[in-house]
């Protein structure tokens, strides 16, 4: 009888205080209200979204309406130009601050900081050495795109070779056309070695199977801005005299088609882009790896300079990850020469 009689004595001030703070947290719910998005229907409005400001907003833009590109650069890179050699033309962007503008084209074997466009490629031998395929985010095809490392696996250059757009008939197609990206490598030291032995400059034969290593240390500012200068490479969106599209026309698929397998492609070409009633195609992801390869088949006479139908049915698998490619249609050359080399490329997507 104690505990009833302590409870009734007790629970009048109890209850009276638990009124009290409820309705305390009522006032505080129905003030904020409307920043809380509460009982009263009110919304959240979120903060308003701020877009950074480009990185290359300031950057100059060069164009080139003879070999139909264009290619940013920033404050504090110049531009030299040594299109004279029909040869060998070379556009080279360096950094101002590294050196004096270049008297000759810089090339892949100077150690300077440069991205350099090599429209007709260079009549020499390339650079050897540890590499794995580019990160580089091109904005255009490539027939292959590597980066260089260094032993610690620090990328000092970037070799990309070009698939060449249907509006730029002055590049040279098919391996010759590529960019270069290089740093200068601040205590460089390569060695050569043969089967873990290191061995003298004078008997290193890479074709044999020798290594070269790279010891050095590079600026990774610098090979950002490079990075966001070869991102920045275009063709230039404008018609151009073209050579192939007097000899093939293409009507399916469309350029940036999304395209499946099996892959139906039509079209008509002239006689001598065939070679006994036929030419190769392959589908190439935008770093030049091969997805798949078939030939089109001439669907009437093919020893004609008239145009002669043609169609293919190409089966591929996608790699994971990829979502553009490249369909090349390679003219047909038993011969082997340069000069008779000609193809015409479809961007497409997956």
């Amino acid at each position: 009888m104690e505990t009833s009689k302590y409870f009734h004595q007790n629970s009048g001030p109890r209850l009276w205080w638990l009124l009290i703070l409820l309705a305390t947290i009522v006032a505080v719910i129905i003030a904020y209200g409307d920043r809380l998005g509460g009982l009263d229907g009110g919304t959240v409005t979120p903060p308003p979204v701020v877009t950074p400001p480009s990185t290359t907003a300031d950057w100059q833009v060069y164009a080139n309406e003879q070999f139909g590109f264009e290619v940013k650069y920033p404050p504090g890179w110049r531009l030299a130009t040594f299109p004279i050699d029909p040869a060998a033309p070379v556009f080279n962007i360096y950094k101002a601050s590294e050196m004096a503008a270049p008297v000759r084209p810089l090339t892949h074997f100077d150690s300077a900081t440069h991205v350099s466009i090599f429209p007709h490629g260079l009549p020499t031998e390339g650079v050897v050495g540890d590499s794995q395929i580019s990160t580089v985010p091109f904005a255009v095809p490539t027939r292959v795109a590597r980066d260089f490392l260094l032993e610690d696996k620090t990328p000092w250059a970037t070799f990309a070779g070009l698939y060449i757009q249907n509006t730029s008939p002055n590049f040279v197609p098919e391996d010759a056309g590529f960019i270069w990206a290089g740093l200068k490598v601040d205590n460089l030291m390569e060695e050569c070695t043969r089967n873990g032995v290191v061995v003298s400059e004078a008997q290193c034969d890479v074709m044999t199977g020798d290594q070269i290593t790279r010891r050095g240390s590079v600026s990774a500012a610098d090979r950002a801005t490079q990075e966001e200068i070869l991102a920045s490479f275009r063709w230039l969106e404008r018609p151009l005299a073209d050579p192939a599209r007097d000899l093939i026309h293409v009507i399916t698929p469309k350029a940036r088609q999304k395209v499946v397998s099996p892959l139906t492609i039509t079209g008509e070409a002239r006689g001598q882009w065939f070679f006994e009633a036929s030419f190769p195609v392959k589908l190439v992801d935008l770093q030049g790896n091969e997805i798949a390869v078939t030939h089109a088949e001439a669907q009437g006479e093919w020893t004609t300079t008239d145009f002669v139908p043609f169609q293919s049915t190409l089966n591929f698998t996608v790699p994971v990850g990829v979502s553009e490619g490249v369909l090349v249609l390679q003219k047909d050359n038993p011969s082997g020469l340069s000069e008779h080399d000609a193809q015409f490329i479809i961007p497409v997507t997956f």
